[in-house]
Parts: C-alpha cells; structure tokens; sequence
C-alpha cells in the first residue's frame, strides 16, 4: 500500500512490498481535498512528496512513524521535510 487515508491524516507508505521498494506516484486524490502531487521513494522510504491543498484546511501526514501538521492554502503545495510541511518554495522537498 502507498498511500492510506482512513480519516484525517494521510500515511505515506504505511504498507509498501518489498518488491515495490523503489518509484513514485503522481496526481493521487486524497481525503479532504489534497492531491499528492507526486509521491518518490527509494529503499522503502519517502525521498520526496508535494501535497496540493484544494480547498485549505489542516493537511496531517504520517511517514516513518512521525505525524506532521500544517493549517493550509486554498491551492497551495506543501512539501514533506524531515521537520515538518512546509510550503514549496520556502524549502527543498527533497528528504
């Protein structure tokens, strides 16, 4: 599994196949209005990810057993870094 979002939060890789180690997604919908925009991972393990916010709202996402939260844009992007969401732009959405 690549993505699940069973409620509020968006969990990243919360079940990924050995055999799958390794690739990307793009233009996943999520709950609440989020698009992940695109979704790269290498050796079991989120290296990049862009969250589009549709409608703004608070977006919380899980990955390698850490929980962040952002209160977001209408149509913004965020990235997943190892300190938090932040918007693109401020900061590399590489982990």
């Amino acid at each position: 599994m690549f993505i699940s979002c069973p409620k509020d939060v968006i969990y990243l890789l919360p079940a990924l196949p050995s055999r799958f180690a390794s690739g990307k997604l793009e233009g996943v919908r999520t709950f609440g209005g989020f698009v992940v925009e695109r979704l790269a991972f290498r050796n079991g393990k989120v290296e990049e990810c862009r969250i589009r916010s549709e409608a703004g709202g608070r977006l919380s996402v899980s990955a390698g057993g850490k929980l962040w939260q952002i209160e977001t844009q209408k149509n913004q992007t965020y990235c997943v870094t190892e300190s938090g969401l932040v918007p693109c732009g401020e900061r590399e959405c590489v982990r």
